[in-house]
């Protein structure tokens, strides 16, 4: 296994041990040469004023979350607006196969089917479908994505931005996906 200069500075002195995060997504971005590039430009649409600027990001520097306990550990939260129990897992490499096939859905179906994979349990109960996450309020769905979030290991792609005309603060994902690294290629 290749490892990787910290920083993506060759004389560095000190080499970062692999990435095994969630995803193969943080795999390919910590072993890919896009790595080693001190930058990367991306173009951002502030949400406040709508002014689009390009940003610079040293992909170098960006933060890694660690796996923070057993990975097959499950979670268990109570979603603010309807008060279900859910309890949820990490996901595992056929989830993401899952996902990964229906790319071509609208981002809501995408959510929905993320948040139904991660779902062991709602209210104690296995029996539940992919049904309990279309009806789920918008605050409760937003509140479960974090939820995720916090636990979930990999490279952390939000990035705090200020908006160079309206000075707007904000965060924004970086658009870091199997295509950041493959533009070019298709799926047939």
């Amino acid at each position: 296994m290749q490892e990787i200069p910290v920083h993506g500075k060759p004389d560095a002195g000190k080499l970062a041990r692999p990435v095994w995060g969630e995803g193969k997504e943080n795999l390919l971005l910590r072993n890919s040469k896009a790595f080693l590039f001190y930058s990367t430009d991306f173009k951002v649409r502030c949400a406040s004023c709508g002014q689009t600027f390009n940003m610079s990001v040293n992909l170098a520097d960006l933060p890694i979350k660690k796996l923070d306990g057993d990975p097959d550990a499950t979670h268990t939260i109570t979603l603010p607006r309807t008060g279900k129990k859910v309890t949820f897992r990490l996901l595992r490499g056929r989830d993401e196969k899952k996902i990964a096939a229906t790319l071509r859905k609208t981002p809501q179906e995408i959510i929905r089917l993320s948040l139904y994979l991660h779902t062991v349990a709602v209210d104690e109960s296995e029996n539940f479908s992919e049904k309990f996450f279309e009806t789920l309020p918008g605050a409760d769905s937003q509140y479960y994505r974090r939820e995720i979030d916090a636990v979930t290991c990999g490279v952390d792609t939000i990035v705090e931005l200020e908006c160079p005309e309206c000075d707007n603060e904000f965060e924004v994902q970086l658009p870091i996906s199997e295509n950041f690294f493959f533009p070019n290629s298709r799926k047939t």
